[in-house]
């Protein structure tokens, strides 16, 4: 199991330049199940929105590239309890995250599991506690 965050299925689903350097993870994250926070989805939909709004992206595409996504054994955990908000708020703040992006490094850690991002931040903060990064 991986987690990944939006920015990795957005550039693969944009095929933007960046995602090169994460395509090694694509057989990978097609053959292994894949763990993604509640917000991923909308996440990934606001990539789209964005791509659509600066005309990377026609907006008859959009349906058309989610349905790429069906090839990927993805899991959406459980909504973050109000409860736990304060504690991912004091995390995100420790290690320079959004919220959003802290919410990624937690989940790999709780499930101990990679986390693939292309992000500098959260890839430092998942390496300081422990979680292992893709790509490597």
């Amino acid at each position: 199991m991986i987690v990944i965050d939006a920015s990795i299925m957005a550039a693969w689903l944009l095929e933007e330049p960046r995602f090169l350097q994460a395509n090694v993870l694509l057989d990978r994250l097609e053959t292994e199940p894949i763990l993604v926070p509640a917000h991923w989805p909308t996440e990934v939909g606001n990539a789209l929105r964005r791509a659509v709004r600066t005309q990377r992206l026609p907006q008859e595409q959009v349906d058309p590239l989610m349905r790429r996504v069906a090839i990927f054994d993805i899991s959406i955990a459980a909504p973050l309890p109000l409860t736990d908000v304060a504690m991912l708020v004091g995390f995100a703040l420790e290690h320079h995250l959004s919220v959003y992006d802290a919410a990624y490094v937690r989940l790999a850690a709780a499930r101990q599991v990679p986390l693939a991002t292309l992000d500098n931040a959260m890839t430092t903060a998942a390496r300081k506690i422990g979680v292992a990064t893709l790509p490597a």
